[in-house]
This record gives C-alpha cells, structure tokens and sequence, in this order.
C-alpha cells in the first residue's frame, strides 16, 4: 500500500519542491510576496527564521504523518548528499505550474535552503525519525557548515 497525501486519493511522492510551498506567492503578491521580500534569501538566519515561521510550523506539515516525514527528509538527504546536485533546478519556475518565489529574490546559493531545512527537519523531527529507525547523518558528512 502506497502512502497518501492527507486528506487525499494522491500518492505522496513529493519532490524537494515541496518544500518551497510555503513560500509561493502566486496570487499573494501583496501579502505573502511583501512580507517575504523584507527577508535577504542568502542570509541562513532569515531563511531558517522563514522556514520555522512558514514550513515546519505550517498547517499543511502538520498535517503529516511520520511516514510522510520520513520521505520528505530521505528526499531531502539524498540530494544534500549528492555531489554536484543541481538544486538551483529547483527553484525555476515552470511556466504551466502556478507557482512564484517573491519577486525581489536573488538567490546566491541554492543549496544553502536546503542545508536549513534539513537542520530544522533534525530538530522537529528526529525524534519521529529516530523511531522509524533513519539514520541522521552529521552535518559534516553532508558538507553542511
């Protein structure tokens, strides 16, 4: 049996694009997207001050099960611990998909999200995850500074 998104018929397999959801400001431009162009993308305080605030403490990762967590963090290890992965793909924008990172960000390095959603994904649920038996590598194993 495959694992679903809650509330859903959909199978969950979620890319790493699921976790910039939150920060989609497409048809929010003057809320969301105002908001979030106070905050500089490079600078790993904000952007882990962001993903608390938006992501982890979110209504729609809340609504997860552990198992849900587990995928979503053995995604988020397996690109963090490949060489060369190209995380700036990530964040491109499709134009078929409705889907739009605040207009005044300019994004140095892609990978630095990701680091701060694997830290947060350590502290909020490494317990869930340490419970269903997945390892938790070190931070330096992933080049993670």
């Amino acid at each position: 049996m495959s694992l679903i998104y809650p509330n859903s018929n959909c199978t969950f397999k979620p890319s790493l694009a699921f976790f910039l959801g939150e920060f989609d400001i497409y048809d929010r431009e003057e809320s969301l997207g105002e908001y979030l162009n106070r905050f500089n993308p490079n600078d790993r305080k904000q952007i882990r001050f962001l993903l608390e605030q938006l992501f982890f403490n979110g209504a729609r990762v809340k609504s997860l099960t552990s198992e849900h967590k587990k995928v979503l963090f053995e995604r988020l290890l397996d690109a963090l611990g490949e060489p060369g992965y190209d995380f700036k793909s990530v964040f491109e924008l499709n134009e078929d998909h409705c889907f739009c990172l605040p207009f005044d960000w300019e994004i140095n390095d892609y990978r630095l999200f990701f680091e701060e959603c694997y830290r947060l994904a350590v502290d909020h649920w490494g317990d869930e995850l340490r419970a269903l038996n997945v390892t938790l590598p070190e931070l330096q194993a992933l080049n993670i500074l």
